[in-house]
């Protein structure tokens, strides 16, 4: 199955070439910090779509375990693999353990659990995490 490309990512992508062919055919010193400033917004936009598409599968999980716990009164116990198998088909379509190339772990604590992804530096468990928690 094909994955779809988040939305704009098309557009960033074409944004940037646009940005590189006129740097190289101008020349002039403005035009360059305009392209520069183009640059920058058309990689935020992509980071931005980016996160958002992975919140949108970790939402997707949250979800799935949420309905989980509710039939069998307990989360289930395990790593993100773990709980795919436990989850996919009833609860969810597919098996989600990583998005757009970043990992999703699974913590659980008791009666509540955490999704986590590593933000933009890469790491997890700092600042810039993407996280989910439940319920």
């Amino acid at each position: 199955m094909r994955r779809r490309r988040p939305h704009g990512w098309y557009l960033g992508w074409a944004v940037i070439g646009w940005a590189i062919v006129s740097a190289v055919s101008i020349g002039c010193e403005s035009s360059c910090r305009q392209i520069q400033e183009s640059q920058v917004q058309a990689v935020r936009g992509l980071d931005r779509a980016t996160r958002m598409a992975i919140l949108q599968d970790m939402q997707a999980i949250r979800t799935a375990l949420i309905q989980y716990a509710a039939m069998h009164g307990t989360l289930p116990d395990g790593d993100i693999r773990a709980i795919m198998r436990v989850l996919v088909p009833t609860y969810l379509p597919r098996p989600i353990t990583s998005s757009h190339g970043a990992p999703i772990v699974y913590r659980k604590f008791d009666t509540r659990f955490e999704l986590r992804s590593p933000g933009p530096d890469g790491q997890l468990d700092t600042a810039d995490d993407l996280r989910v928690t439940g319920p």
